[in-house]
């Protein structure tokens, strides 16, 4: 007998033992049901609790952190993406993070009136529970578009999107839900020529299975920064630029005298 053969039947003789124990506890338990309490309490404990119905694993209660912890898992995922960008991983990705009516905002109701912001909802709809700016304007995508949203983001030059938080105040709220309150957050997306720095307040609601129902970040700020790699050869040029016009000055003088 090969060994494949010899592990096939291994296997199915073992199965044929869990189902022959299964249908005896079944038994069991049908008898105990069929005594009297009194004669039911006289049979050993030992022997109740073997045919007592088995019960699914009992869910570990929620500890503070664990949401803490969950975000920091969502980070490094999206940081972890396939080369290929693929919308595959995007849906699965959202999946696993998103509850399926979650919605995430985004909100720049204290730019300013004097910058312009495309895109926006109409200044009388958008409503900010972070800042309460009225009129105020902000974008809002729901968990059915963000593999799209993820992807178009990474195609159009992104190389990264970072997260740099303090401490949350974290608490439930009337639904259950866990809150995370980040009185500061920073969120920084990486270009290759670029880096946006946001400066603003992020709040976090998570259901009871730790899924995002509700991501809102309250922009205050931001800030376009050029790497020194791409200044340093401008500034190069700019005092060559420099040096050539002091010496046509020079040299202009000169000749004038």
């Amino acid at each position: 007998m090969s060994r494949q053969t010899s592990q096939a039947t291994a296997a199915q003789m073992n199965l044929l033992q869990q189902q022959r124990l299964l249908q005896y506890q079944q038994q069991q338990q049908q008898l105990l049901k069929a005594m009297p309490p009194q004669q039911r309490s006289q049979l050993p404990q030992q022997f109740q609790q073997q045919n007592m119905p088995v019960r699914s694993p009992v869910k570990p209660a929620y500890e503070p952190g664990m949401c803490a912890r969950r975000l920091t898992h969502y980070m490094y995922q999206q940081q972890h993406r396939p080369e290929d960008n693929n919308i595959d991983f995007w849906r699965k990705f959202v999946a696993e993070y998103f509850a399926p009516n979650a919605k995430k905002k985004w909100c720049v109701s204290m730019y300013g009136s004097g910058r312009q912001t495309t895109g926006v909802f109409p200044q009388d709809i958008w409503h900010c529970e972070i800042c309460n700016r009225k009129p105020g304007r902000g974008f809002e995508a729901t968990a059915e578009v963000l593999p799209r949203l993820f992807k178009i983001k990474y195609e159009s030059g992104t190389l990264e999107e970072l997260l740099y938080v303090d401490m949350p105040r974290e608490y439930h709220n009337s639904s259950g839900q866990i809150v995370l309150d980040y009185a500061k957050a920073i969120q920084e997306s990486v270009f290759e020529q670029l880096r946006v720095v946001r400066d603003g307040q992020l709040r976090i609601v998570f259901s009871p299975d730790l899924k995002i129902c509700s991501w809102e970040f309250c922009a205050r700020r931001h800030e376009e920064l050029i790497p020194r790699r791409l200044l340093i050869p401008q500034v190069s040029q700019l005092g060559a630029v420099a040096q050539k016009y002091q010496s046509c000055t020079q040299n202009a003088a000169t000749n004038l005298s």
